[in-house]
């Protein structure tokens, strides 16, 4: 296997290639490898000096599967490093770090693609696709914003159907993951009686 060599140079256009490094380099392994911009042609150009280690090479593909489905998916983190662990043989297992580890390394994936972390509650802006359920049918989720010029700002997200099940129901019960609530806010969970019959949400 082969990291790509870090190229100082900034414009695309300069480059005629792209160079590769063994990944056992630490180990004093020359393996270079040349491809075009493309990978679509490669050509060796130093061999390595050590033997092929085809079960790090079966989990560095499995991570690469890993991280596409968590670009792609909702799936949760756990779920997919349970279902990608039984592709893999024991031998290849060994080569696995922790799973916290695996875990942290696709949350990260997964948060590379979310706007950055707004640094005050004027710079939040809650709209487009983070402001629907996300899913193919992405039905409205944002469902009050007391303003951005509010001094104590208040987001309730939630859908019609939810509502109307909350309207049909005699009991309520709320929970809430405070840990998970994004820097500048807290969740709120209280103790709600029950409306009457006839009111209205």
């Amino acid at each position: 296997m082969y990291t790509r060599q870090t190229d100082n140079r900034p414009l695309k256009s300069e480059r005629t290639g792209i160079r590769w490094r063994c990944v056992e380099r630490a180990s004093r392994c020359r393996g270079t490898a040349l491809t075009d911009l493309e990978c679509r042609q490669c050509s060796v150009i130093i061999e390595h000096n050590h033997p092929n280690n085809q079960a790090a090479t079966e989990y560095a593909e499995l991570t690469d599967r890993m991280k596409l489905r968590t670009e792609c998916s909702r799936d949760k983190p756990g779920v997919i490093i349970a279902e990608g662990i039984q592709q893999l043989a024991n031998n290849a297992r060994a080569e696995m770090p922790t799973t916290s580890t695996i875990k942290r390394t696709l949350r990260n994936r997964r948060t590379a693609h979310h706007p950055p972390q707004p640094t005050s509650l004027a710079d939040l802006h809650v709209r487009g696709v983070w402001a629907t359920t996300g899913d193919a049918n992405r039905e409205p989720f944002l469902m009050h914003d007391s303003g951005r010029d509010s001094s104590s700002r208040i987001l309730v997200f939630g859908t019609t159907k939810c509502l109307q099940v909350l309207c049909s129901s005699k009991t309520w019960f709320m929970d809430g993951n405070f840990t998970m609530a994004p820097k500048l806010f807290g969740q709120v969970a209280t103790l709600i009686n029950q409306p009457p019959r006839d009111s209205k949400i």
